[in-house]
């Protein structure tokens, strides 16, 4: 059993502190509001966000931050994002050594468009880790314990987290770590550097083809590395398909310069060296997982003469 702090008496706070009280943790929920704390000690609910939802006794509501904080090795900001960045400060001093802390917030700050994340590293310091939780799914599903799926994340390598195994019916879909912004645990990074250089080598610009199925994450990661770069289109093209693919590849590479990204590792087809239809094809690099395995294959692809 954790002890951990719920910061934010919204109907999202509030299902999360359910959820957590429900699965035998000590949770105490913080709101601002003394009189909504009262009212929630009172009535074991929270009248205003989630009416029906009756608090476990392993809820403690309190507008003192001191109390909430107190020992939690967990810290979870469910404060709204105008919110958040004052509420952090104020809780900095004490928060727990090392507690971990868990942004549950959406959106950005309006001042800075920092996410809810950085904000909370900014106040609360690089001596807590932070990770962020979030949907899809709806209060109202987390705190009625319906099926739900939430997505967490986290730049720190070392982060843990404590679930229930005879709750969490769900399996995990996949596991990434993040540099810069994108997935590097499965060989993407190398796959989006070599891609990179072919931007360079393209000033005029570049069509990147992916198959999103057998790559999603080096799909994301080509997706967050040229989000800005207007002279880049990414296009998904189902390589096992090739009646349908190759007219596509052949129309884009005559439009501008075009590389193919595909996957080593689960049988998807990929273009054969040398000539497909009307297309020359060039193997430019491939790219491995940590432990030496295929990742991803890049192929440049282009238009032979007639």
């Amino acid at each position: 059993m954790q002890t951990i702090a719920v910061l934010g008496s919204g109907s999202w706070g509030t299902a999360l502190a359910a959820h957590l009280g429900l699965s035998g943790h000590d949770v105490r929920l913080w709101a601002r509001d003394a009189s909504l704390v009262r009212d929630m000690r009172e009535r074991r609910a929270n009248a205003v966000y989630l009416p029906d939802v009756i608090l476990p006794p392993t809820i403690v509501p309190t507008s003192s931050l001191e109390e909430a904080l107190a020992g939690a090795g967990i810290v979870v900001s469910a404060v709204p994002s105008h919110g958040t960045r004052a509420a952090m400060r104020e809780a900095a001093t004490r928060l727990a050594p090392g507690a971990l802390v868990v942004s549950a917030t959406k959106g950005l700050e309006e001042a800075t468009l920092l996410r809810m994340s950085q904000v909370i590293l900014e106040e609360a310091g690089s001596s807590h880790p932070v990770v962020v939780l979030s949907g899809p799914s709806f209060a109202w599903e987390v705190a009625r314990q319906l099926p739900a799926a939430v997505l967490v994340a986290s730049l720190a390598n070392d982060f843990r987290l404590w679930t229930d195994p005879s709750r969490a019916r769900m399996p995990a879909i996949d596991r990434f770590q993040y540099v810069d912004g994108w997935p590097s645990g499965y060989g993407s990074r190398d796959t989006v550097e070599w891609v990179k250089g072919e931007r360079a080598r393209h000033p005029e610009g570049l069509t990147i083809v992916v198959r999103s199925r057998a790559l999603p994450a080096t799909q994301m990661a080509l997706s967050v590395a040229f989000r800005r770069d207007a002279g880049v289109r990414i296009e998904d093209l189902p390589l096992d398909e090739p009646a349908k693919a190759l007219p596509l590849l052949e129309q884009w590479a005559r439009e501008r310069p075009t590389v193919v990204v595909a996957s080593l590792v689960d049988g998807e087809r990929r273009p054969p060296p040398g000539t497909w239809g009307s297309l020359g094809v060039e193997l430019v690099a491939e790219t491995h997982k940590p432990g030496g395995q295929p990742c991803d294959a890049v192929y440049r692809v282009t238009p032979r003469a007639p």
